[in-house]
């Protein structure tokens, strides 16, 4: 991302808006899915979904603290 926006050529304070507001989008996006994918999950009664996603949630947990 860092490299499409130096090809943009933008003066840096702009650069640095236009990579915050990609990452707030992002978060968003990804804040929105998991959402989505919890509520859906939430509404069945299979108890191996909710451990499957228990543990991706926390593999994800893991890898970002890292």
């Amino acid at each position: 991302m860092l490299n499409q926006v130096r090809q943009l050529r933008l003066p840096p304070r702009t650069a640095v808006l236009h990579l915050l507001l990609c990452l707030v989008a992002t978060a968003s996006i990804m804040v929105g899915v998991t959402h989505s994918v919890v509520r859906e999950l939430e509404s069945r009664s299979d108890s191996t979904c909710h451990q499957l996603l228990f543990r991706s949630l926390t593999a994800a947990k893991i890898a970002y603290a890292r």
